[in-house]
């Protein structure tokens, strides 16, 4: 061997270098900057075992392929031993001491790394999709192309999704400045993740609330997104069992203060009233005793869609529990409410109930008020017309009354 330590130019180049004598192809000289990427504590100035440092497979793969350059090259070869498993990238050049040999990490154009990669992204259970700087499309995966793979479409931009995924051209505009917003403050911080969710027509025809996910790796865009139709359906839904009662399908008590409390809010800042009654049917627990809760519960739904019916469009009405039923009447003064209270009162006992055999004259009594100063809370105004109530029961029933 002509050299029996690292030569000095060896030390001052800053890349993982070997240099392999032709004589001795398993003795090498490795720099500093080699020693510390194949994981040696110490760096040698002495010749070493190739096989050492890249294991056998790799040295042996290494070996012939140095033996058959006759000129400058380059190899990806998987170098593997016990702590070190990676493919490297192995640039080869001749010159009077042996054979010199820079090594790199295998780059992202390598068919093996991006073959790795595509397996990765095909399987994930999520869309993702990855975007040069100026949002022309690299890779997509196989769940992306399920949703978004639309029929003859080439997709050269992602320009070119909006008007599929948007059919409607008003909400596709609504979707854009959207995106866009969130597009410059995500260029802004790079390191923070925006989302955003939106109905979007798919590649099978079918219109689904999808959750979009989106940031910047410095130039490359990457989305990522998933189907949360179902999900937003079973919240929905149970929103809706959680608001309305199953028994007359109104709204509930709940519902009833939860809106209510929107209501007040609003007639504070508009500085409107607001007005409130309360509907008992008057000796339905004698209905019950009678002839049995199924009838009782007939009676209910019977009186509540008339009820429901006969009031005006933003109006609400809630079952509160029992045979009690609370109208919320936004916007409404003293006045107008007596006039939609003797008018609800009329209806219900205008016809009777037919159950069957059964013909029930049915009447309601009703207890009103209406919001004295913007500080009277709903359940202040409620207990008010509780009040009004008890008196108009207390005066004869089928009444109403309201509250001074």
């Amino acid at each position: 061997m002509p050299w029996t330590q690292t030569p000095n130019w060896m030390r001052a180049v800053k890349t993982p270098l070997l240099l392999i004598d032709g004589a001795e192809d398993d003795s090498v000289l490795a720099n500093a900057h080699a020693c510390r990427l194949f994981g040696l504590h110490a760096v040698s100035d002495e010749p070493l075992s190739l096989e050492s440092l890249i294991g056998p497979e790799a040295a042996s793969r290494l070996i012939a392929w140095g033996r058959g350059l006759n000129r400058d090259g380059s190899a990806t070869i998987p170098c593997r031993k016990p702590g070190f498993d990676r493919a490297l990238t192995f640039d080869a050049a001749r010159c009077d001491d042996g054979l010199v040999i820079t090594i790199s990490q295998t780059s992202q154009s390598d068919p093996t790394w991006m073959q790795t990669l595509e397996q990765v992204m095909s399987g994930l259970p999520i869309g993702l999709e990855i975007y040069d700087s100026d949002f022309r499309p690299l890779l997509c995966n196989a769940v992306s192309d399920f949703y978004f793979e639309y029929p003859d479409v080439v997709m050269a931009h992602h320009d070119d999704w909006w008007q599929h995924g948007f059919p409607d051209a008003e909400t596709r505009e609504e979707a854009q400045a959207e995106w866009h917003g969130l597009i410059a403050r995500a260029r802004h911080d790079r390191g923070k993740t925006y989302e955003t969710e939106w109905t979007v027509r798919c590649a099978d025809g079918r219109d689904r609330h999808m959750e979009f996910r989106f940031r910047f790796i410095g130039d490359t865009y990457v989305v990522v997104f998933w189907d949360v139709t179902e999900r937003r359906r079973l919240e929905e839904e149970w929103r809706e069992h959680a608001s309305t009662d199953a028994l007359t399908g109104l709204g509930n008590r709940r519902l009833f203060f939860e809106e209510g409390e929107q209501v007040h809010q609003r007639a504070a800042l508009s500085h409107e009233t607001m007005s409130v009654l309360m509907i008992d049917i008057d000796h339905f627990k004698a209905v019950n005793d009678r002839y049995g809760h199924a009838v009782g519960d007939h009676v209910l739904r019977t009186v509540a869609e008339r009820c429901r019916v006969t009031i005006r469009i933003g109006d609400l009405i809630a079952r509160m529990g029992g045979e009690e039923f609370a109208v919320l009447l936004p916007s409404t003064s003293r006045r107008e409410a007596q006039i939609i209270a003797d008018r609800l009162r009329r209806i219900v006992a205008a016809t009777p109930v037919e159950v069957g055999p059964l013909s029930l004259s049915i009447w309601v009594s009703i207890g009103g008020a209406t919001a004295d100063k913007p500080s009277e809370t709903v359940d202040d105004l409620l207990q008010r017309a509780d009040e009004a109530l008890y008196r108009a029961k207390a005066s004869g029933r089928n009444q109403v009354r309201f509250a001074d």
